[in-house]
């Protein structure tokens, strides 16, 4: 496409402009998407609203959000149970039977 363009603002016709022209016009708000415009060799008047994607400032695509961070959930190891020995049982028995012996003795 030719970088000339004529446009129409109220009844009067103006140009020729560049895009960059177009482009500062459009971001000023001084044309629309219903301000008509002509390039050579065009048969008739368009609307910008046809080139619209020209007059919009581009922006690169935004990059995807980054993914939340992993939480980490920090669970104690089990703690081993102790354990009653072998030599704790016989001193509980041993204790208990001098226990019961001596109740009986008293009673």
């Amino acid at each position: 496409m030719d970088d000339q363009y004529w446009i129409t603002i109220g009844d009067e016709q103006r140009g020729p402009y560049t895009i960059s022209q177009l482009r500062s016009m459009w971001q000023s708000g001084t044309i629309t998407a219903n301000t008509l415009y002509w390039q050579q060799g065009f048969d008739d008047w368009f609307s910008l609203s046809t080139i619209i994607d020209l007059l919009e400032p581009h922006q690169p695509a935004a990059p995807p959000a980054l993914p939340p961070e992993p939480q980490i959930i920090y669970t104690p190891a089990p703690q081993p149970q102790q354990q009653t020995s072998g030599c704790t049982w016989i001193i509980i028995i041993a204790l208990g039977i001098v226990g019961g012996i001596v109740l009986l003795s008293i009673g």
